[in-house]
């Protein structure tokens, strides 16, 4: 209180202080027969990954199980082997630093077949997951024939859907779209998911890039938006849709597209968004991205809805409406003058035009459609879409890099701080606020940021918060920064949104894959420096539930593909060098049960090395259903 003046109140979560040493432990190789190992019964050797600052000297190993102490011994260098275990729960202390805790599988690891998880409220018991093999038929060591699969959670109903490639679910599962005829100019191609029919031919030579990105299905799944090569060569293309069960041909919409948002379709799958690049003077040199939108039908003519930069633009959740940046944009000689005209908000027909902000920027809508976010002079603002009442601001400071939780009830930004007193700003934190603006703001980790995790692993954006809106995974600059894949990865750590509890740490070094569905487990990557000269070696996939226990590797190397939609499984993909020349000629794809526990799944052994392109050795069923 300054002055009789009441500030806004700030939460802080508890946070332990840091410590960049970590341990992972998972089980490894059959210790069968050892001594100690009752008769009998199945025993398994310990795996260790080690994270963070380890120097070369003498450490103690303690073996943990089910919570009792039960070995210790002295170590010159860091512990490879020494526990094995065959039933309850283990860990161990190296060192004084505690590793995760796991459960011994009852099942051998290879060849198990995990449960299906809690049936969907359909009453169908598995998501499916469709998957690719390649076949050298010519025996030349490449790849010439493709085919896609459909498997159910628990390894049942394996049957083959297709020839081709890129398998691409439709929202509600009843389609899958791919590419067929070969890589350089493939065909786009649709067969229904249960079989019933054969494929159908969509569209003949189409940017094979394209197909694997979500936004291609119309939300209400009877159409397909795709780009054709009419214009091989340049970087603009045909924008074109069809509609999935043959009822009307194929639809050129727009000549010449450049980019999409990250959200083309309109949430009632009327209207399709784009950019186009326009070049004012011809050499290329004084060039703007038009924002134009267009019906997916073709009943009406493409309209304009901004003559210069569109960014952040994009289709409330429900309806027709769309939000964006307006300019206008002149040529002054040989110089562009782009001048905002305000945050609009629009029908994508035109009608019900309204203006949120004169100079706010990136708007992002709360997931009920009703409100809109947004930055106007550096700071963040909140207004209602209709365009009634009176923007709010609901930060004081200035702010960058914000985003809504899936619950819509809270809202989590990055606001810029002077830590030294100077009057400059120096520095930044993450802090949680509500949109009704009741004055409250969680204060994380400085220089904590969702922006810096750096999310691999497939084409689908993967988001910092749990899908419930109770946990947000965040990147912290870590003591000893990491060179993974040309990026300096952080330390991820994963709190409780509203403040609660404690902070804790998923791993020193590594990047985040994702959220289950069910928002109770998180799959991240962790980086590993051998030889500590901060550049990444090797790496491993795991799996931990939001309050950091339980955490579970899946995989050294190689990648994690995705969630089934109920969250109870996830797929992974283990390139494999099988005739140990150095480099892998197939890979692996693999299903871990994450909620039933035990041994994961071996899909199949033949899914191509490199997945033609730009996509995921294998994709789940939006919902779960059977085979």
């Amino acid at each position: 209180m300054i002055d009789g003046i009441r500030s806004n109140s700030l939460v802080v979560p508890e946070q332990p202080a840091p410590d960049d040493r970590e341990v992972r432990i998972s089980w490894g190789s059959d210790a069968s027969g050892r001594s100690g190992c009752p008769e009998d019964t199945t025993c398994w050797n310990l795996e260790y990954d080690y994270v963070g600052s380890w120097d070369a000297a003498p450490y103690t190993l303690e073996c943990w199980e089910n919570g009792h102490k039960g070995w210790e011994g002295q170590w010159s260098g860091r512990p490879t082997t020494g526990c094995y275990y065959w039933a309850g729960t283990a860990h161990v202390v190296i060192d004084g630093i505690r590793s995760n805790t796991i459960t011994a599988p009852t099942a051998p690891v290879s060849g198990a077949t995990p449960s299906c998880g809690p049936a969907s409220s359909a009453g169908k018991p598995c998501a499916v997951l469709a998957y690719e093999e390649a076949f050298d038929d010519n025996g030349d060591g490449y790849n010439d024939r493709f085919e896609i699969w459909l498997v159910s959670a628990d390894g049942t109903g394996k049957r083959k859907l297709a020839d081709g490639t890129n398998p691409t679910w439709s929202p509600d599962g009843s389609f899958v779209a791919f590419l067929a005829g070969g890589f350089g100019a493939p065909d786009l191609a649709v067969v229904a998911s249960e079989g019933s029919s054969s494929p159908r031919i969509l569209h003949n030579s189409v940017w094979p890039w394209l197909v694997d990105e979500e936004w291609l299905w119309s939300p209400d799944s009877t159409h397909v938006a795709y780009e054709s090569m009419q214009h091989e060569g340049l970087p603009e293309s045909d924008l074109w849709a069809a509609a999935v069960d043959g009822s009307s041909p194929p639809r050129k919409l727009v000549d010449y597209v450049a980019s999409y948002s990250d959200r083309p379709w309109s949430s009632d799958s009327t209207h399709i968004a784009y950019t186009v690049n326009v070049d004012h003077d011809d050499d290329g040199s004084t060039e703007t991205a038009e924002l134009w939108v267009v019906t997916a039908d073709g009943s009406s003519p493409p309209r304009m809805l901004s003559g210069g930069s569109s960014y952040g633009a994009g289709w409330a959740p429900v309806g027709s409406r769309i939000a964006f940046p307006a300019w206008s944009v002149t040529m002054r000689g040989t110089v562009i003058h782009q001048e905002s005209l305000g945050l609009r908000v629009a029908k994508a027909d035109g009608t019900d035009e309204h203006t949120i902000s004169d100079s706010g920027r990136t708007p992002m809508w709360s997931p009920d459609g009703q409100r809109i976010a947004y930055e106007q002079s550096g700071q963040l603002w909140i207004a209602q879409a209709d365009g009634s009442g009176t923007p709010r601001k609901l930060v004081d400071g200035s702010t960058f890099g914000f985003g809504w939780s899936p619950d819509g009830r809270r809202i989590a930004y990055h606001l810029s701080v002077d830590t030294d007193g100077d009057g400059r700003r120096d520095s930044w934190e993450l802090r949680v606020t509500t949109p009704d603006g009741n004055g409250q703001h969680i204060r994380f980790a400085e220089k904590a940021s969702m922006s810096n995790l750096f999310v691999i692993g497939g084409p689908r954006r993967s988001e910092p918060w749990s899908m419930d809106g109770t946990h947000l995974v965040y990147a912290v600059p870590p003591r000893n920064a990491v060179l993974y894949r040309g990026n300096y990865v952080h330390e991820l750590w994963a709190a409780r949104s509203d403040g609660s509890g404690r902070a804790c740490r998923l791993t020193t070094s590594g990047t985040l894959r994702g959220w289950s569905p069910s928002g109770q487990h998180v799959a991240y990557n962790v980086a590993i420096d051998d030889d500590s000269d901060n550049v990444a070696d090797r790496n491993s996939w795991w799996v931990a539930r939001a309050d950091c226990t339980g955490a579970r590797k899946l995989t050294d190397g190689g990648w994690v593909d995705g969630w089934s939609p109920n969250g109870t499984h996830i797929s992974y993909s283990v390139p494999v060098d099988s005739d140990r020349d150095g480099e892998a000629d197939r890979t692996a794809v693999w299903i871990a049960d994450i909620a039933g526990g035990g041994p994961p799944l071996l899909v199949t052994d033949d899914a191509p090395v490199n997945p033609v392109p730009h996509s995921n050795n294998s994709t789940w069923s939006p919902t779960a259903s059977t085979t």
